[in-house]
């Protein structure tokens, strides 16, 4: 049975944590049932969303000035939050100015959400960065819980294994328990519902009122929100991980208003979610985001029309003024801080029953999905009912909804009509009845047949946040101000995958050259261990082409580390190379190479003098064979 109490100290002197700051406040955090306690007193998280990084800024790479973490922390007390929630770690540095503002954190601890959860290789990095981040943040009192990871993608988790992944989250929790007693969750969200959640402490999950659009629809926000709760935190609080997120871009996107919001809409739309969290037995929410994210979900020194780039509280629309300015929604949040109520809205409508029965346990990715949907109340059927259902896969964002009448059983059969492919694992099917009488929901995982491709290719990337994409384009090096790079591009030629383009635009001054290198562990130049094994391949290849023709690229490199303790094993390179405007594929030859440790994958040169115009040009399919 899951323990529901669970009590830590967060008292400590203040001078066995940081000569800066004097300790304020000491505190005792439980979880008592679902709920939070502070001081035996019934504490409500209510947290904003907070990633520090200003215009031109790349996260886990550049670090913020202090003196503007703490006037944003300031500005966040005086708002009326009690806490903040991280997607990576602060700093001791940082945990201190948040500590000065007597703010509490909830302290997330990043690791990439699309690789491969069964890689052992890169199980240990990541468990070793959680020995880090936890070993020093005990220190801290106003440290709450730790959030591991944010929104785990559907591909990784089939591509890796269902038991897989779960041990490695069982492995995750238990490191950080030995460590600190204090409570640890992952930051999830409904496409993974299908795992089991009960190894966390907190039940974390990410809830928008505009996504996945069609659950939203079907559902409504706070039948969505309700579901979470009584399928993954009856006996555990749930924390929504995100919420809000209501956007001043340009452009809206779908029918919901996801982007393209008034500031007045937006005020209204991330206090709307508060308080349907509220009602739907939230014991804590996280409002995103304090400022506008320009670094999400690419090149941080264009602030595009991206919704989520222009979520922000604050808004950071000059990219030289890094402190920005409070939208309307700032001072609607500071009013109603003042007066927040926690209090669960009661029941209204009389609670039917609805179920969800697919036509078979598991389907073929090619094969038609069809599903039976019966309502009824007190074991009687409900006939002639107005029923709205749904699909939704994460796998391409790919959903629908729709609405029809059931029989005089109080039953309806239903097709779904998304095109599904051999990555998708689960569909999610939804359906809900509410029709001023009687409400009812239910939401089922259909599971879709998955087989890895045959073959012994290890590889750099084949497809944007394919899982066994084993190194990270972490290392840009000459003019990289000058490099852009796109991992989402699809061409007419291969309409199935996405492929990668690198426009180079030479920078005044520089040195005339620039490149990325592709890098384990990420941002890795030889002074950490990482990298893999990759004795007994014979060649690296990639597909490459120009997006004109006549594109000089200087270097295709294999090995591409050699500097710092841990260099690569072997170098290899292939260059000039003059692409055309059709796909070549190139070979590195690799025979008779010391491959036991690469950690630098792949990368490449362009230069100025043989494209002093700049160029752009397309690489895809890069794995070592």
């Amino acid at each position: 049975m899951k323990i529901t109490a669970f009590t830590f100290k967060i008292a400590i002197s203040c001078l066995t944590i940081c000569a800066m700051y004097s300790c304020s406040y000491s505190a005792e955090f439980s979880i008592k049932e679902d709920k939070f306690y502070l001081n035996d007193k019934p504490f409500f998280i209510n947290a904003v969303g907070y990633a520090p990084w200003r215009p031109g800024q790349w996260p886990g790479t550049d670090k913020v000035e202090a003196k503007i973490i703490d006037y944003d922390f300031k500005m966040i007390k005086a708002a009326g939050f009690n806490t903040i929630r991280t997607w990576d770690a602060l700093d001791e540095k940082e945990l201190s100015l948040a500590q000065k503002h007597n703010l509490y954190v909830i302290q997330g601890i990043w690791i990439e959400p699309h690789r491969d959860f069964s890689d052992k290789q890169w199980q240990h990095m990541q468990i070793d960065r959680i020995r880090e981040v936890v070993s020093y943040s005990k220190k801290f009192p106003n440290v709450l819980f730790y959030l591991i990871m944010t929104e785990p993608k559907t591909r990784a988790v089939i591509y890796a294994g269902e038991k897989e992944t779960e041990a490695f989250f069982r492995k995750i929790a238990d490191t950080v328990r030995k460590i600190d007693k204090r409570p640890v969750s992952m930051d999830s969200w409904i496409p993974v519902g299908f795992l089991d959640h009960s190894m966390w402490d907190i039940a974390t999950f990410n809830a928008f009122m505009f996504a996945p659009e069609s659950i939203n629809k079907v559902m409504g926000f706070k039948g969505y929100v309700e579901f979470i709760k009584e399928n993954y935190a009856k006996d555990m609080p749930l924390f929504i991980g995100e919420t809000g997120g209501f956007s001043v871009s340009k452009t809206r996107r779908g029918e919901l208003p996801y982007g393209g919001n008034t500031e007045e809409e937006q005020s209204k739309g991330n206090i709307d979610s508060i308080k349907v969290c509220i009602k739907s037995g939230a014991a804590g929410v996280c409002t995103v985001s304090w400022i506008d994210t320009w670094h999400y979900p690419g090149d941080p020194a264009t602030h595009s029309d991206e919704p989520w780039q222009w979520s922000g509280i604050i808004g950071l629309e000059d990219k030289d003024d890094p402190y920005g300015k409070p939208r309307k929604i700032y001072y609607d949040l500071k009013e109603f801080n003042k007066a927040l109520q926690v209090k669960k809205e009661p029941k209204g409508l009389e609670q039917a029953s609805l179920l969800i029965e697919p036509a078979k346990d598991m389907f073929k990715p090619d094969e038609e999905i069809s599903v039976n949907i019966t309502v009824s109340y007190d074991n009687k059927p409900l006939p002639d009912r107005a029923v709205r259902y749904g699909f939704f896969t994460e796998q391409g964002w790919r959903e629908y909804d729709s609405k029809t009448i059931c029989d005089e059983n109080g039953k309806i059969s239903v097709v779904c009509n998304l095109a599904i492919d051999g990555d998708t694992g689960y569909v999610l099917a939804f359906a809900s009845l509410k029709d001023g009488q009687y409400r009812a929901s239910d939401l089922k995982f259909i599971q879709i047949e998955y087989k890895k491709e045959p073959g012994d290719y290890f590889w750099v990337f084949k497809d944007k946040e394919f899982p066994g994409n084993y190194y990270i384009q972490s290392g840009w090096i000459g003019d990289y101000q000058g490099l852009k790079f796109q991992d989402d591009i699809v061409l007419e030629d291969n309409p199935k995958n996405t492929c990668i383009k690198i426009s180079y635009e030479p920078q005044k001054d520089g040195p005339g050259w620039a490149g990325i290198f592709w890098q384990n562990p990420v941002n890795n130049w030889g002074d950490k261990r990482g990298g893999y094994n990759l004795m007994g391949k014979k060649e690296l290849v990639f597909s490459a082409k120009g997006e004109r023709g006549g594109e000089t690229i200087a270097d295709f490199i294999s090995g591409a580390i050699q500097t710092g303790e841990y260099p690569d094993s072997s170098y290899s390179r292939i260059g000039p190379i003059v692409l055309t405007k059709e796909w070549g594929q190139y070979r590195i030859n690799l025979k008779d190479k010391d491959l036991s440790h690469i950690s630098g994958g792949f990368g490449f040169i362009v230069q100025e003098k043989d494209n002093p115009r700049g160029c752009a040009f397309f690489i895809d399919d890069i794995y070592y064979n």
